[in-house]
């Protein structure tokens, strides 16, 4: 049957339909589970996701604030000239090694979603981990000055993803 038209619109009331105005909202439900921490601590694998999805700015934060203690060590000075207060462009120095992770991890946000979608979320994910240990491995060996940058760079990618 077809429907009935009043001043050009369509009449439901042949269709049985109930208009969603007319129906009251159950809100004793949640469709989703308890909110706030009931919610997170009622699943041990949401905290769990959200403990390991926090990683990355954790880790972030922890090494902007370790470097800061670092550049003041008399053993890392001596062993790294180059940043020392009186050594020239220790200034310069100081802030490249400094900005280097947020400029890895500026380049590795960049390319995360390209990658995600060619090996999956969770490979790279676990790229993004063989990154940063390979660039905390470089950090921790380095040399010279140019392969703690490097390595602050490389460490800085893997956090980024």
């Amino acid at each position: 049957m077809a429907a009935k038209t009043t001043d050009g619109k369509l009449d439901d009331s042949d269709y049985g339909v109930t208009m969603a105005e007319h129906v009251p909202l159950d809100t004793s439900v949640e469709p989703y589970g308890p909110a706030g921490f009931r919610g997170l601590f009622s699943s041990p694998y949401v905290a769990a996701c959200a403990a390991f999805s926090a990683i990355g700015g954790l880790l972030f934060g922890y090494d902007q604030g370790i470097i800061s203690v670092t550049l003041v060590m008399d053993h890392f000075l001596n062993r790294f000239p180059e940043v020392s207060d009186d050594a020239p462009g220790a200034g310069f120095k100081k802030g490249l090694m400094t900005a280097m992770i947020t400029l890895g991890a500026f380049i590795g946000a960049l390319n995360q979603g390209w990658i995600a979608d060619w090996v999956s979320r969770k490979r790279s994910i676990m790229i993004s981990v063989v990154i940063f240990t390979i660039g905390s491995a470089l950090q921790t060996g380095a040399v010279n000055y140019n392969m703690l940058v490097a390595g602050r760079f490389i460490g800085g990618m893997g956090i980024g993803m």
